[in-house]
């Protein structure tokens, strides 16, 4: 403003000779050129919603400001939330892996499962043996042993069959 003004002074002052060296004129002029850079700067300030330039340009900075604060914390939030995904995706990993361990362990209990029943009915049909040749059964810890697995895996051969 303070520039402009004088540049005015200037132009008008060539022009003056043939308007007449008024000051009138002169003084018009300027007063003429200050209500246009007013409405400029009130029209300026009604569009920016602010008063003075220098005040828009503050909180522009302070307004970029706060949001690169925002980015930065809306940035650490997402870091964080990819650490706990990753956390839990780990945590799936050796989840799978354990279930995997177990899965075998009992796929092996299973199978020596069957083999235990599979021998409980060789010693069911040996006790058998001993029954149709009239032989007494040997009495022992071990042959109530036989006789008990030969009963389990009588009955689950039963089960097993539908029975």
């Amino acid at each position: 403003y303070d520039i402009f003004v004088p540049q005015l002074q200037e132009k008008i002052h060539r022009y003056a000779p043939e308007w007449g060296d008024d000051d009138d004129i002169k003084q018009a002029a300027i007063e003429l050129t200050s209500i246009c850079e007013n409405r400029k700067q009130s029209r300026r300030a009604k569009q920016l919603n602010y008063a003075d330039v220098d005040l828009y340009a503050k909180s522009k900075l302070e307004g970029n400001t706060k949001m690169v604060y925002k980015l930065k914390a809306k940035i650490s939030d997402l870091e964080a939330k990819l650490m706990q995904e990753k956390e839990s995706l780990r945590q799936i990993e050796e989840k799978a892996v354990v279930d995997l361990q177990v899965q075998e362990q009992l796929s092996e209990l299973k199978r020596s499962e069957e083999e235990r029943t599979v021998r409980l009915g060789v010693s069911s049909t040996t006790k058998r043996k001993y029954g149709e040749l009239e032989v007494p059964a040997p009495e022992t810890d071990e042959a109530n042993r036989a006789e008990d697995q030969g009963l389990t895996a009588r009955s689950f051969r039963l089960f097993r069959d539908g029975y």
